[in-house]
Order: C-alpha cells, then structure tokens, then sequence
C-alpha cells in the first residue's frame, strides 16, 4: 500500500498520496488503507485512487482522458491506472506540462493568460 500511495498523485496540492497535506490526501490514503485490508491487489488499488481522484477532481481528469483518447489513441477504460495517478498526469504540475499544453496546441483548450491551477 505505501508504494501504491507513493506512486498516486493529487492535483490539488501536486504531492503523492503518501504526503498527506490535505483531506483529499489523507481520504485517498485511508481509502488505500481499507482497500488492502480487504485483500484488493495493486491493480485493483490504483484503480480505486483513479476513481476516487476522478469524481474529486473531474475536469482535470476529464482532460486527461480527452488526451489519451486524441493524442494516444486510447481510451479512458483501456488506460493503466498507474500511468495516470503517476506525477506526469495527476499532479497539478504534469497534467499543465503534459497535458493541458498539447491539449492547447491541438486547440482543444484555451490557453491561460499566465500559468496556474484551475482545478
């Protein structure tokens, strides 16, 4: 469970699962928590931080699977988990690199007067 949340990142504060340094943070780490004790495998974990991440946050995840789906040529179902809760697209920080800036350069997003969260 420690890897799992180590490896899980959060828009809202840019951190890991692990950090806990809002309610999101210590939710999902709880969540984590509980999921190991009924016997879920990391698959199974990852896919319930995405979840959760999702309906927390989901305009940022929203983006993210609009990339996938225009840029990669995948779709949100078929999309590893553990890709997306990686700090290249769950954190505030990947998703505006990684993310948010193809998206604008395709002219799928309107590109922000200066940088920043929106989520």
């Amino acid at each position: 469970m420690t890897r799992i949340a180590q490896h899980s990142f959060r828009p809202c504060c840019n951190n890991s699962t692990f950090f806990q340094d809002c309610n999101h943070g210590s939710a999902l780490l709880g969540l984590l928590a509980l999921g190991a004790s009924q016997g879920l495998n990391e698959e199974e974990l990852f896919r319930e931080a995405l979840a959760f991440n999702a309906f927390w946050f989901p305009q940022h995840y929203s983006h993210i699977a609009i990339y996938f789906k225009v840029v990669r040529g995948v779709g949100w179902r078929d999309i590893d988990p553990r890709t997306v809760m990686a700090a290249n697209f769950s954190s505030a920080s990947g998703m505006q690199a990684n993310v948010a800036m193809e998206l604008q350069d395709r002219g799928l997003l309107p590109r922000q007067s200066e940088p920043g969260c929106n989520v």
